[in-house]
C-alpha cells in the first residue's frame, strides 16, 4: 500500500502544472507534528510560571482531531494525527509554484482552531513544515511577545524559519490562555549560509 506522500509526489507528476519529473525535482518538503510531552515558561516575561503542552496524538485535548490538507496542485492529500505516530512525513516537491496548505483541530465534534496559507516553492530547498499546538512555537522560542502571538503570521525567531501561522484555540477548547495551532516553515538552502558563517 502506498502512502499518502508517495501519493502525492505521485499526482504532482500526473499533473499537467508539474513541469519536472520526480527525478529531477531536488526540493523536499518534512512534516513534523510536535507530539512530545513538554513544558513551557509562559508568559513570556520574568515569572516562573509554566505551561504543559497538551499534543498527544491520541489526546481529543490533544492532536487527535488534527487535520492538515496540502499540496501543490489539486487534488491536496489530507493528513491526519495518525499519519504521524511513526514520525515526519518526507517527500519531493516541485521546484516552483506554490504549495498551498488547510489545518484545523476538530476537539468534541467541532471544529476548534482553523486556517489557510501557502508559500512559493524554489529548487533545492529542504522545506520543514513544523505543527505545534502551543502559546508559541517552541522551537522558536526567542523574541515572541504578547502582542506578536496575537497576529495571524507573527515573525520569526529561529534559524531558517521562513513563516510563521497561528490559528487560535476557540477559548471553551483551549487548555491554556493564548493556546493556539501553529505551522512553522522553515527554508534550508545548501548554498546559503544562515547559522554560524565563515
Amino acid at each position: 500500500m502506498k502512502s499518502k506522500a508517495t501519493l502525492l509526489a505521485a499526482t504532482c507528476i500526473a499533473a499537467v502544472s508539474c513541469s519536472n519529473s520526480l527525478e529531477t525535482q531536488d526540493a523536499t518538503l518534512l512534516m513534523h507534528v510536535n507530539s512530545r510531552e513538554q513544558r513551557l515558561h509562559w508568559p513570556p516575561d520574568d515569572s516562573d510560571e509554566e505551561v504543559t503542552l497538551v499534543n498527544a496524538l491520541d489526546d481529543p485535548r490533544g492532536f487527535a482531531g488534527f487535520e492538515l490538507e496540502i499540496g501543490s496542485v489539486d487534488p491536496r492529500m489530507t493528513f491526519t494525527a495518525a499519519d504521524f505516530v511513526d514520525g515526519g512525513l518526507e517527500f519531493r516537491v516541485p521546484d516552483s509554484g506554490a504549495m498551498r496548505f488547510s489545518a484545523r483541530l476538530v476537539q468534541d465534534n467541532r471544529i476548534v482552531a482553523e486556517g489557510s496559507g501557502m508559500w512559493t516553492l524554489e529548487p533545492n530547498v529542504e522545506w520543514r513544515l513544523r505543527v505545534n499546538r502551543a502559546p508559541f512555537p517552541p522551537d522558536q522560542p526567542f523574541g515572541f511577545t504578547l502582542d506578536d502571538i496575537k497576529k495571524r503570521s507573527p515573525p520569526c525567531g529561529w534559524w531558517w524559519c521562513w513563516r510563521n501561522w497561528r490559528f487560535p484555540v476557540a477559548d471553551d477548547a483551549a487548555n491554556y490562555e493564548y493556546e493556539a495551532l501553529w505551522l512553522s516553515l522553515h527554508r534550508v538552502h545548501p548554498d546559503e549560509c544562515v547559522d554560524v558563517c565563515p
